[in-house]
């Protein structure tokens, strides 16, 4: 049975923060299972350059504290991440400049990464891609910990334990794994494939503030107030949805998940009543047609094409940085005169990684006529 850890924590304070997460690695034996003086990384989600408040990036109190228990311990802490773009020295320093690691890191509990080599790694099990290229960091450790975001995800409904290993590819290479598989359940299953192959050892998932709507970067932040944590990402992802209100239908790394049974019986410890975690709101792009069977071929196309969500550019917020032609996977954004960015709609994947990595919020998302009806 695997078990899920979920305790209440109103807001990021240092010593509750460091109380509940020892609560959490005590009950769970953690400690007792790493061997003495390991060399652990702490894989975070830093998705983009975002301020804590944002609730966009996981909270450097968290990682501080749960570094400084492993340090007290015995073992050598190194944090970090790949985060969307390219994986250079100069991005990573600003990453974690913005996202309140910097400071962090002088408590003296972990040092930051900055190697950023890759590895191709063979999955000769994987469901989809048999390789890819992951940060070679991963491979020098003796244990990965996930420290996730609990988070919406434009494409793919939800974002947390699972989703936050895809950020061990590195850099553009995500965006390339995007246009292979850019069918939602071709790339839950590569997700699943690639949070199989790093095999992190322990999560812990930063629900403190959480974001609903359009996630992973331009929805909002809601106060869930949880740290919740286990062996098992799969699992930790399967209560979560339940307590915010999602469908496992919806969230197609959890369904797939449950049909490779990568978990079963679960149970949960908490010390609250678990009603009082928010619903949140899901997606806009979150268009499901549930078509029967018998509509197929060219016309089962044409409807799903209708429901699809697309990007919307907001060139009134845009701050012409460029980032979004540069991380999308089928490379149909462009820019007009005044280096505004414009799309070719029918070339468009929905895969939203254009809005994901946008930092002033200048994209958007625009549902597709035929799901308003279909709704409806």
């Amino acid at each position: 049975m695997d078990r899920v850890y979920i305790y209440k924590t109103v807001n990021y304070d240092e010593n509750l923060i460091y109380r509940n997460l020892k609560k959490i690695v005590d009950e769970s034996n953690l400690l007792e299972i790493l061997k003495p003086e390991s060399k652990i990384f702490l894989k975070l989600n830093l998705l983009i350059g975002k301020a804590p408040e944002y609730a966009v990036t996981t909270h450097p109190e968290i990682v501080k504290q749960m570094a400084k228990i492993l340090y007290e311990n015995g073992h050598k802490v190194i944090v970090g991440d790949s985060p969307a773009g390219p994986l250079t020295q100069p991005a990573l320093r600003s990453i974690y400049k913005q996202s309140g690691l910097i400071d962090a890191e002088k408590g003296g509990y972990f040092t930051l990464n900055y190697n950023c080599e890759s590895l191709n790694y063979k999955a000769d099990n994987a469901k989809k891609l048999k390789a890819f290229d992951i940060m070679k960091v991963l491979t020098e450790v003796d244990y990965i910990i996930n420290i996730c975001k609990l988070k919406t995800h434009s494409m793919m409904t939800f974002t947390c334990a699972v989703k936050n290993m895809y950020g061990a590819i590195v850099g553009l290479e995500k965006a390339k794994n995007h246009f292979k598989m850019h069918n939602a359940e071709n790339f839950a299953n590569h997700i699943i494939d690639v949070c199989e192959a790093v095999n992190p050892i322990f999560t812990i998932v930063d629900g403190v503030i959480g974001m609903e709507g359009n996630g992973p970067s331009g929805g909002d932040p809601i106060e869930s107030k949880i740290l919740a944590a286990g062996f098992n990402p799969y699992a930790i992802d399967k209560v979560l949805i339940d307590k915010i209100g999602f469908l496992e239908k919806d969230v197609l790394t959890v369904k797939f998940s449950r049909e490779r049974k990568l978990f079963q019986e679960i149970e949960i410890i908490n010390d609250f009543d678990l009603a009082e975690i928010p619903k949140f709101k899901m997606p806009r792009s979150q268009d499901m047609s549930f078509l029967p069977n018998f509509i197929g071929g060219r016309l089962r196309s044409i409807i799903v094409n209708s429901l699809k969500s697309k990007p919307k550019f907001l060139h009134e917020r845009c701050i012409k940085c460029k980032r979004c032609g540069e991380i999308c996977p089928a490379q149909i954004i462009s820019f007009n005169e005044s280096n505004l960015p414009i799309f070719d709609k029918k070339k468009c994947i929905s895969c939203f990684c254009c809005h994901e990595v946008c930092p002033v919020k200048a994209i958007g998302v625009k549902r597709g006529l035929g799901s308003i009806f279909w709704g409806r």
